[in-house]
């Protein structure tokens, strides 16, 4: 299961309190196209944000 539409840091540890580990929403980041994402691969720090 994936909690969509987190915004804040509030929701995001109550999420993570409830049994969540896949987590998406603006919190995280804005949406983008396609080739925007792609130029994100490989940046040092995505890596760290997607493994917290």
């Amino acid at each position: 299961t994936t909690a969509e539409g987190v915004e804040t840091e509030r929701e995001l540890e109550l999420i993570r309190q409830l049994g969540c580990r896949k987590i998406q929403g603006y919190y995280f980041g804005r949406p983008m196209g396609a080739n925007e994402a792609r130029g994100l691969f490989g940046k040092p720090s995505l890596s760290r944000a997607a493994n917290s």
